[in-house]
């Protein structure tokens, strides 16, 4: 039986990725840029699901994103990025009190700063993101170009921060 396939938008680099998903769950491919090459993405990779809540967010899908998310989690998942994105989806689907929970919880300041995305709260996702600054540029320089911290870019704070660490503007 052939693999049917559907697309789906991702947005790790600003709009410039497709993934397009086996419905039979053992291959995923992904595609960037303009001349883009296919990569295949194992059905056991560990971000895997991760990626696919990510490209639901970017398709305004968020109740299925969540359950995706929730769904690894209850398979014993415990990533924090896993739960980073859940409370940015818990954020944008309007569920504060579950996104303030996790975001109370102990989290290591990126997904704090995701789940204050999530929020809209620019203030406090711009002092999460200011605590991951002795992860280094490349760490932080990276995370910054996801859309999901697009609520802070142009922000004075960003642009301070992206200085003292030596990453363009």
């Amino acid at each position: 039986m052939a693999a049917r396939l559907h697309q789906v938008v991702v947005h790790p680099v600003r709009d410039r990725a497709t993934e397009h998903v086996a419905a039979d769950e053992r291959r995923a491919v992904v595609e960037t840029g303009p001349d883009a090459r296919a990569v295949h993405v194992p059905a056991d990779f560990p971000s895997r699901s991760t990626w696919l809540a990510r490209a639901r967010l970017g398709q305004g899908r968020i109740q299925e994103a969540i359950q995706i998310l929730v769904d690894r989690i209850e398979q014993g998942a415990n990533s924090p990025d896993i739960k980073g994105f859940l409370g940015y989806a818990y954020g944008r689907a309007g569920r504060r009190d579950e996104a303030k929970k996790l975001a109370a919880a102990d989290q290591p300041p990126y997904q704090q700063a995701l789940t204050f995305a999530g929020l809209g709260d620019k203030e406090r996702t711009l002092d999460a993101l200011e605590r991951m600054a002795i992860l280094g540029p490349v760490r932080l320089g990276r995370d910054l170009m996801y859309p999901e911290f697009d609520l802070v870019r142009g922000d004075a704070r960003l642009k301070a921060l992206r200085k003292k660490l030596g990453l363009p503007e």
